[in-house]
């Protein structure tokens, strides 16, 4: 199976498809409505949601690595913090890591030396399952947060059920 078909293994695993339904629509409205940094993820949303309306695939890619950037560093980016973050999602898995740290690389070199490839919509669509996963745990856990910094601040802790079940209700 090709890695894009939305029937192949690896695709709903890197890139949790899953159809466009009304019951899908009214579950993403209900729980971003539960959020108290609602208008964060819209914001990042709206970045995301630009990236398709490109025309070119470099642009595109690019404007995709901003949506990320919105989700997971929205003040300041910061590289190493966006990965971690992914990786929390990812249950530090080192195939993950590779796979951001070679977006990194790309992004930096398309935007401070403009080096182009013929990959950039692969590029996009890489990006775009990590961003939706970011966003899934932020809908996930929709009211558990006072603020996205505050939900970034738990995508930092290790993954130790005990630690972390302390920094839920420290952080909450």
């Amino acid at each position: 199976h090709c890695a894009f078909q939305e029937n192949s293994d690896f695709a709903k695993k890197l890139y949790m498809l899953s159809p466009l339904t009304l019951s899908n629509c009214r579950k993403f409205t209900r729980q971003l409505s539960k959020c108290a940094y609602k208008e964060d993820l819209r914001k990042a949303l709206a970045i995301y949601l630009s990236a398709f309306d490109e025309i070119d695939s470099s642009r595109s890619f690019i404007v995709m690595w901003a949506a990320l950037e919105a989700l997971t560093t929205p003040k300041r980016a910061n590289y190493d913090n966006m990965i971690a973050r992914c990786m929390f999602i990812y249950k530090n898995d080192m195939g993950h890591k590779q796979i951001l740290e070679h977006l990194r690389l790309r992004r930096n070199n398309l935007m401070h030396q403009a080096v182009q490839a013929n990959d950039d919509f692969v590029l996009t669509y890489q990006t775009q399952a990590y961003f939706r996963g970011i966003l899934g745990f932020h809908l996930k856990y929709a009211g558990k947060f006072k603020s996205i910094t505050a939900a970034n601040d738990m995508l930092d802790l290790p993954q130790d059920v005990a630690l972390l079940k302390k920094a839920v209700a420290y952080l909450s």
